[in-house]
Parts: structure tokens; C-alpha cells; sequence
């Protein structure tokens, strides 16, 4: 499931987002099997953000100890 989580964020948001090059985003739409898949994953998890159309407001990626991913809205504390 984390893979498909990940592709969707990819093919999705951050075609409308920052903090991710054009390199980075066909890394990861390459896949896993891509030799600088996970270090580019995690260069992204630490920097991508996407920004809701709707209501401005600017989202993050954040990966929790179990592997799940959430997007967080900016400002929100998850580790309070």
C-alpha cells in the first residue's frame, strides 16, 4: 500500500506542488526498481508540499515510526 500511496502523491500533487525537481518527480514515477528511488523518496519526504486550490493552505508530507504516510497541514505539530 505504501507504494501505491507514494506514486499517487507523485502522479497527483506534486505535479502541482514545490520543493521536488523534475528529476526527482520522474525518479519516482519510475519506481522502486529505479537505482536512486529511496534516497530521492526521502529527499522528497523531507521537502515536498503541496498547496490546496481550495483553501490555500500549504500540506506536507510526514512518515510515520510504522511507515504510514500522512499529509499534514502546515503548522501541525505531529510529534506533540
Amino acid at each position: 500500500m505504501g507504494n501505491i500511496l507514494r506514486e499517487y502523491f507523485v502522479y497527483l500533487k506534486i505535479q502541482k506542488s514545490g520543493g521536488v525537481s523534475s528529476d526527482q518527480k520522474e525518479i519516482l514515477l519510475a519506481g522502486p526498481d529505479h537505482q536512486d528511488y529511496w534516497d530521492t523518496w526521502n529527499t522528497v519526504l523531507n521537502n515536498a508540499y503541496f498547496i490546496d486550490p481550495d483553501t490555500n493552505m500549504r500540506w506536507y508530507l510526514y512518515q510515520g515510526d510504522s511507515g504510514d504516510l500522512f499529509a499534514v497541514i502546515e503548522g501541525y505539530d505531529m510529534e506533540g
